[in-house]
Order: C-alpha cells, then structure tokens, then sequence
C-alpha cells in the first residue's frame, strides 16, 4: 500500500467558499481541484509498504504522536509551482514554525527505524488546492489569483484537525485517500 503522513486541516467556510468560485471561474483552464475534505499538509511521503510494516507504522504512531497539540501556522505566500513557465499547482505556502518542524522531526526519526529516509529537498509546509491539467486562459488565471484568491488565502485561519497516516490509492479519476490511523491535535 501506498502511505504518508500529513496534517489535516478543519474545514473552513470562507476557503471553501473561495475554491467553489475559483472551480467556476477556471472553466476555460483544467484544473484538477482536490476535494474539500482531503485538504492536507504532507508532512512525509513514504510510498509502497507492505502490511506488516504498515501495521507497525501504526502502532508506533500511537506512541511517538499522542502529545501533538493544537497550532497555527502564518500565511508565507499563494504558491504557484511551475514548469516551463506553465503554473502546474495551485496551492498556499506556510512559514514553517516551531510545532510543524517538530512533528517532521518525530515523523522522520520514527521513519529512519525502518531505513526511509526523507528526500533530499527543502520542506515547504503546503496545502495543494488544485493541479493544472491544461493551461489555456493566461489573463483569466492571472486575475483571479491576484485578486480573490490573494486576498481569502492570506485572510483564511487555518487550523489543523488531525495528524493522519493516509493509504492514497490511485484511480483514472485521481487519489483516493483514506484515513488508516489518526490522532486529533
């Protein structure tokens, strides 16, 4: 199976009601929206694991996980990752804080017991709200990131509601996540 650790976020009416405006205003660009409840910051992609080790992953999450709390994280920047000049995904970006780098630590020292190791990249805590699938409209793109999307996502409080080992099984219609161990922060 396919896992990784992320931090779910409480849902959030303005946020929601900003990516049902941008679902309708990017008709002309496709945009592959993630669905409201599988919002999430990946804290850690592991990949394919066998049951036993998934079982075990479990398990120790029990352990190394019970005393997160509750946090916050600032607003950094809208975050468009691009390719070739072509916007791929759209998303929001976080100044990492005392709290999220310390949960990347525990989740990265229970990993390396069982020889996964993070990738050799910077940690950039982020929420991915859509994947771009085919960039047609510049002028409509560009409008409504720098005037709705702007200004809801810096105004947005974003609390986080779990911290969750997900199974994400892949379809022809995208991921399909499901939640097979969770602690509430």
């Amino acid at each position: 199976m396919r896992l990784f650790f992320a931090i779910k976020i409480k849902e959030n009416e303005e946020l929601i009601k900003m990516l049902n405006i941008a679902k309708n205003l990017f008709k002309v660009n496709r945009i592959k929206w993630v669905l409201d409840e599988q919002l999430h910051i990946t804290v850690f992609f592991i990949g394919e694991v066998d049951n036993n080790l998934s079982n075990q992953l479990i398990y120790d999450s029990k352990i190394v996980f019970s005393s997160i709390k509750s946090f916050q994280l600032e607003f950094d920047n809208n975050l468009i990752f691009y390719h070739k000049n072509i916007p791929k995904v759209i998303g929001v970006s976080f100044k990492p804080n005392a709290e999220i780098i310390d949960i990347k630590n525990k989740t990265e020292k229970l990993l390396e017991k069982y020889n996964i190791f993070p990738e050799n990249r910077a940690f950039v805590p982020h929420i991915t709200f859509g994947r771009v699938k085919e960039f047609v409209s510049e002028k409509e793109f560009y409008k409504f990131i720098n005037t709705n999307f702007i200004e809801i996502v810096k105004k947005t409080t974003y609390n986080f509601e779990s911290y969750v080992l997900y199974k994400s099984t892949l379809t022809p219609d995208g991921p399909i996540y499901d939640e097979i161990w969770k602690i509430t922060i």
